[in-house]
């Protein structure tokens, strides 16, 4: 590869770099999570996800509510349900800060810095079970509104 090429090639590594770096951290997540739900079954890991009004309504019941709706109807196991959703939505989350990042202007750095940040993106990755929790939904709002309101 010649240095003209090379440059070339680094280039559109660094102009990308958000979204490949984003894109492996899903990955490895997802991988992850999967692996540990299904090769060490616990209820409390997907719990909080299936409150539903069978007690009573509650604040947090509609989510649980749904999965259930759909394991009903599909026969789908209500776990694989719960892991597809929690997964979808931390894609979202991934997508939503894509989009936060890109629509904000600042330095390489800051960005690099954000990207790397424990609170916003590698605590999903250190703190697998931390991270798939229903709070991730509220940040992706936020990050879909702070993106879309410019």
């Amino acid at each position: 590869m010649s240095k003209k090429e090379k440059s070339r090639f680094e280039k559109k590594i660094g102009k990308h770099f958000a979204e490949i770096y984003l894109a492996i951290m899903y990955l490895c997540i997802s991988i992850r999570y999967s692996y540990y739900i299904y090769s060490q079954p616990d209820p409390w890991r997907t719990g909080e996800w299936l409150i539903n009004a069978e007690g009573g309504v509650t604040r947090r019941f509609l989510i649980g509510e749904l999965i259930y709706l759909i394991s009903g109807i599909t026969s789908i196991n209500i776990e694989l349900i719960t892991v597809v959703i929690q997964l979808g939505i931390l894609g979202l989350y991934f997508y939503s800060f894509k989009l936060f990042l890109s629509g904000i202007n600042c330095s390489k750095r800051i960005k690099i810095l954000l990207l790397t940040s424990p609170l916003l993106v590698t605590f999903q990755f250190n703190s697998i079970f931390g991270a798939l929790r229903k709070e991730i939904i509220g940040l992706t709002l936020i990050f879909l509104l702070v993106s879309t309101n410019k």
